[in-house]
């Protein structure tokens, strides 16, 4: 990643604004953060667009072709295959990723995405119930407002916007690198490279967004809690059928490709003057290249260190659609499933300039297959198909990670869109936590749920009854239009 001190003297950073008027939020490093979150359910996602379906790459003009993509419906461009990204500080103890084997699985879900979220409304005299009142069960809702401002890289306010991001620079003909390195944008000694916000560092950059929350009590008992009024009685049955798995103490991978942005290094993947080093197979270490797919070992992610996953299932032919020549090209993971993670995110002492800054999420598989950190024009990322930061820690240090979810729904004029919560999960640093995300295409939905304490054991199937159990009451929703 690249130094303050590079960053100040040519670009600024645009990063998301939150501004809210609940009772209880508080601002921290220019970020506000609300109420401590158990589950975020982001409803109505998906809608009808294009993005630009990169078509061609040429390591020696460093030129990138482009043809638009159309896509729409439930989910939408989530619904197309995702690699999943984890940043240190994290260790990554477990892994799993589920696929309905029953209409079952979905039913359930899909009455609780049709039970009625109420608006809020302010109290007698105009203050607003925290959510954590135990008095009565309350909930949050979210309405996304499209805004961007601007900060220097010292991170103060910006007097005006920024110049467009300058494409990637390329100086010097030195060898290609034969040593570590955490950042994939290097383009070797003499090179510098600065590319689309998302690349900057999780959290500092990508669509602006402002929120504002209010929340109330519910009106009756059964608006007090969004999970289903009824739940199928499928207990044991295989309603939800484990597809991947991955275990970091036994050393266990089932359908499972460990990547980083290595490519070049270590016998696969590979690297150019263009586009610096390709995703690569990850060594068991997460942070060396290897020749081959290996098990990420029981090991702690430092800061700035990246490792990503995706599916066993080789790209064959054309149906992974383009993708930068030379690279071990994977599927992701598509369509309605459920994803199930534990990880701890202890803190570290790293001078990187993403120090302490932990990040899971979710990009298009598309992105990393051909850049994921460079020229904007050579990943679909910048025309819109996709990030989903699923845990997120904004600044170094900091305990609160929260949701956002990047695409052009809801954005205005081409800029901006998706959404995301000021309420907030509590970062891990000591003991593991167990993190569920469904993304259900029945009813355009997407959840983050905290479920630690519902005895998730990663167990080969799942009733319906079990996942829709895990589903909170009072939860967060973040509404996109």
């Amino acid at each position: 990643m690249f130094a303050k001190s590079l960053l100040s003297s040519f670009c600024f950073l645009a990063v998301a604004v939150l501004q809210v008027s609940a009772d209880g939020c508080s601002q921290d490093n220019g970020y506000y953060y609300c109420n401590q979150a158990s589950e975020v359910e982001f409803k109505g996602v998906g809608f009808s667009s294009s993005y630009n379906k990169v078509t061609s790459m040429n390591p020696e003009s460093c030129e990138c072709t482009s043809t638009p993509q159309s896509f729409g419906g439930a989910l939408a461009p989530f619904d197309e295959e995702l690699s999943f990204h984890f940043r240190g500080p994290v260790q990554l103890k477990r892994f799993a990723v589920y696929y309905p084997d029953s209409d079952n699985a979905l039913s359930s879900l899909k009455k609780r995405s049709n039970h009625n979220h109420k608006k809020a409304v302010a109290n007698e005299g105009g203050a607003l119930k925290k959510r954590d009142d135990p008095a009565e069960i309350t909930s949050t809702v979210y309405e996304t407002i499209l805004r961007t401002a601007y900060i220097n890289a010292d991170g103060s306010p910006a007097t005006s916007a920024p110049e467009a991001f300058p494409a990637s620079t390329v100086t010097g003909n030195g060898p290609a690198p034969t040593s570590s390195s955490s950042s994939s944008s290097s383009l070797g000694s003499n090179g510098l490279s600065i590319s689309a916000p998302n690349e900057i560092g999780k959290g500092l950059a990508a669509s602006s967004f402002v929120t504002s929350s209010t929340s109330a009590p519910p009106t009756s008992a059964s608006s007090a809690s969004s999970a289903p009024t009824s739940s199928p009685s499928s207990s044991g049955s295989s309603d939800w059928v484990r597809s991947s798995y991955y275990d970091s103490e036994s050393s266990t991978s089932d359908n499972i490709v460990f990547m980083n942005n290595m490519g070049g290094t270590a016998g696969s993947g590979v690297w150019s003057y263009c586009f610096g080093n390709s995703i690569s197979y990850a060594a068991a270490n997460g942070v060396d290249g290897a020749s081959s797919p290996q098990v990420l070992a029981d090991t702690m992610l430092k800061s700035d260190k990246e490792v990503s996953i995706w599916s066993a299932n080789k790209c064959d032919g054309d149906d992974c659609g383009y993708y930068l020549s030379g690279i071990p090209a994977y599927h992701g993971f598509s369509g309605t499933k459920v994803v199930l993670m534990e990880f701890n995110m202890p803190h570290d002492d790293s001078t990187n300039f993403i120090n302490d800054m932990p990040a899971i999420w979710a990009l298009n598989a598309q992105v990393p297959r051909t850049l994921q950190y460079g020229k904007r024009e050579c990943s679909c990322w910048d025309s819109g198909c996709g990030e989903f930061d699923i845990f997120e820690v904004l600044n170094a240090g900091n305990e609160k990670m929260v949701s956002t979810i990047h695409s052009k729904q809801g954005s205005q004029n081409g800029a901006g869109g998706g959404g995301g919560s000021s309420d907030y999960f509590t970062r891990p640093t000591g003991s593991t936590m167990i993190g569920a995300v469904v993304f259900d295409t029945s009813s355009s939905a997407v959840y983050v749920i905290d479920v630690t304490k519902n005895g998730v054991n990663f167990d080969q199937t799942y009733s319906a009854s079990d996942v829709a159990g895990w589903l909170k009451s009072g939860s967060t929703v973040v509404q996109l239009s």
